[in-house]
């Protein structure tokens, strides 16, 4: 969905003007900022600028019920995802991705842009899910040993 935002958001009137074209490059320009403001940044801090990086790749879009709705997602996301606890999981290979992404916006090819962007958020995906499972599975050893120093003293 956020590929897809993003692509009407990106294209949404740039075929062919040349005032389109310099809002488009424009929007690879700030994306390359926010980028650059990630790499610097550490933990929480970081993990806002991403979420800013992503925002910015559909908030424009013409599609406002799409754009509604990946707000309310995002949102939702944010009380699960643990980005805030944990930061980026990797940082290094987010920052490639994004360059890639807004390397192709640059170009013009939203195609690669919105496939680049699916691919990556694919990746996120894994990324939370995995961070997930690893914590719960710490938080069920903790109860395990939790209780069974509890039974120990009945």
């Amino acid at each position: 969905m956020q590929a897809i935002a993003g692509a009407e958001a990106l294209a949404n009137g740039t075929h062919a003007r040349v005032d389109e074209l310099a809002e488009l490059r424009a929007r690879a320009s700030e994306l390359r900022a926010v980028n650059a403001q990630i790499k610097k940044a550490r933990g929480a801090r970081r993990y806002v600028l991403d979420r800013k990086f992503h925002a910015m790749l559909w908030e424009r879009g013409t599609n406002r019920a799409l754009v509604a709705l990946l707000s309310r997602l995002w949102l939702e996301a944010k009380r699960f995802d643990g980005g805030t606890e944990r930061g980026m999981a990797d940082p290094t290979g987010s920052l490639r991705a994004h360059a890639a992404i807004v390397d192709a916006i640059a170009r013009g090819d939203l195609d690669a842009a919105g496939d680049l962007a699916a691919a990556h958020w694919r990746h996120g995906v894994e990324v939370v899910v995995g961070w997930m499972t690893r914590k719960r599975g710490t938080a069920k050893r903790r109860t395990s040993r939790r209780n069974a120093r509890c039974s120990v003293g009945s």
